[in-house]
């Protein structure tokens, strides 16, 4: 705005103007430019406000205070004789109580006399917390009081010893989180299960592969899910048998397939001797514990019926009929 004069009527305020000395060019009301507008003080009990006139005089009733910054109703505008001002207004309502406000006390509004009761604490921010509770403190410009202190009140544990607990209220941690799960051990199927709240975490194993037998024919499996992680050979390869060792592969050193047959040693004939391996000295055959059967004479020992050895010792002589010669048949033994 580009005042028409210095003078001020208000010297507290300088937006208080006589009317017919004071104009003011391009204000606006309602979005229309006032080419000239008069301010003017309202008369009754000396109080200061402002109206707005058209270039007729006609008194807009809903105008704009310089006095509070706020849009106010005035009704029953009227001429009037006062040398101070020319015009009279009278409004419903105070167009805005003005003094010194506080929370607690109330005050007499300088515009209109009234008293106004004391606006009380504007306990609405954020809550202020430390370890034992949580208030609030006063919003209000100056005001720097509190609402009484109240203890916290944790939610409910989720049963997981890693989210802390907090004030339902605040929101501050009642009771800390740990840093992490631990214990347990995981497996390829499984994660680990925490000790201290019995929640699973981290991420699954590998396979564990089962200790290997050594024999390269054998698949691999998980130790937990018995899986084939190494497929085994088709077979064994390689080695040479014998009758008394296996072939050994050549791939895991294992022994496989079967023993090779003995080879006997040649028979002597005697049912008595053994026969064994011509490559280990196994026996292969068992000999008889004794030749047996046949009847041994003067002359000749008695021949086993198993081999036809003669075994054992010859018969003695015998003389029956006393003449003094062997009985036995071709036997030439005789007495002297």
């Amino acid at each position: 705005y580009v005042w028409s004069s210095t003078s001020d009527k208000n010297p507290e305020r300088q937006h208080a103007f006589a009317v017919d000395k004071y104009v003011v060019k391009g204000a606006k009301m309602n979005g229309k430019t006032l080419n000239s507008v008069k301010y003017v003080w309202c008369a009754p009990a000396g109080k200061y406000t402002t109206l707005l006139f058209d270039e007729a005089g006609a008194h807009y009733k809903t105008a704009f205070d310089l006095l509070t910054g706020k849009t106010i109703t005035y009704v029953n505008v009227t001429k009037s004789s006062s040398s101070q001002n020319g015009f009279v207004c009278c409004f419903t309502t105070c167009p805005g109580h003005i003094g010194v406000v506080n929370c607690t006390d109330s005050y007499t509004c300088t515009l209109c006399g009234a008293t106004v009761a004391a606006i009380g604490h504007d306990f609405t921010g954020a809550w202020q917390k430390d370890a034992q509770g949580h208030w609030h403190v006063c919003q209000r410009t100056g005001c720097d009081a509190t609402d009484t202190k109240r203890a916290h009140t944790s939610r409910a544990d989720d049963g997981d010893c890693t989210t802390a607990i907090t004030c339902s209220a605040c929101n501050r941690v009642t009771v800390a989180g740990a840093k992490s799960h631990t214990g347990g051990s995981a497996t390829c199927q499984s994660k680990a299960q925490c000790i201290r709240c019995n929640k699973s975490y981290g991420t699954l194993a590998t396979h564990q592969p089962k200790t290997d037998d050594g024999d390269c024919t054998t698949a691999i499996t998980c130790l937990w899910c018995d899986i084939v992680l190494q497929e085994g050979e088709e077979s064994h390869i390689d080695g040479i048998a014998t009758c008394h060792s296996y072939a050994e592969c050549a791939r895991c050193g294992m022994a496989y397939g079967g023993l090779l047959p003995h080879t006997p040693q040649d028979d002597d004939g005697d049912c008595t001797t053994a026969v064994t391996c011509a490559v280990c000295d196994a026996v292969v055959k068992e000999g008889a514990a004794s030749h047996t059967g046949g009847s041994a004479t003067c002359q000749n020992k008695a021949r086993c019926v198993i081999c036809d050895k003669t075994y054992g010792e010859r018969a003695p002589h015998t003389d029956g009929d006393g003449d003094g010669m062997c009985d036995s048949l071709n036997c030439t033994w005789s007495v002297g």
